[in-house]
């Protein structure tokens, strides 16, 4: 769930969206770009963070950030909105939630088998991402509409991540 805002979950979002909107595909793909590059700048500060305070607080932050930000782009009507909500949701959330904060978590955590840990959780990355394009697919095949698929993400992220965090 953490990483529903990545671009394969979005790529499977595209279409329905220009049919929507009339956008093209480079004017939405603009945003998840700049959100990625701005997630990366990011790392550096989330890490620090993480690293003093530990990842609770703010894995917690990060899963809030990205449910609000999946709920409101079930409300975006301009593509100014899409910018704004999907760039800070995204580079929040992916610097947070799948990058330094889970990496922070299984050094600390584990002593022994640290290299495995590190592997296991680099491995959900790619299976979550694949996943939830999946559902998202699967969801908008039997007749949900892209605005019901963010919510549904939105409320299950809060279930799912934020209880366990």
């Amino acid at each position: 769930m953490a990483v529903s805002l990545s671009q394969v979950f979005m790529g499977v979002m595209l279409k329905p969206m220009v049919e929507d909107f009339g956008w093209s595909r480079t004017e939405i793909s603009g945003a998840v770009t700049l959100g990625t590059l701005l997630a990366g700048f990011m790392g550096p500060w989330v890490g620090r963070f993480a690293d003093r305070h530990g990842p609770r607080l703010i894995s917690s932050l990060g899963i809030i950030v990205l449910s609000i930000a999946l709920f409101a782009m079930a409300f975006v009507n301009d593509l100014w909105h899409l910018y704004v909500i999907y760039v800070l949701g995204r580079s929040f959330s992916q610097s947070v939630l799948s990058g330094d904060v889970p990496r922070t978590t299984a050094v600390n955590w584990f002593r022994r088998m640290r290299g495995r840990a590190l592997g296991m959780t680099q491995m959900a990355l790619p299976l979550g991402n694949s996943g939830l394009a999946i559902v998202a697919q699967l969801m908008m095949g039997n007749g949900l509409d892209w605005r019901t698929v963010f919510i549904v993400f939105s409320v299950s992220s809060l279930v799912i991540l934020l209880i366990p965090s």
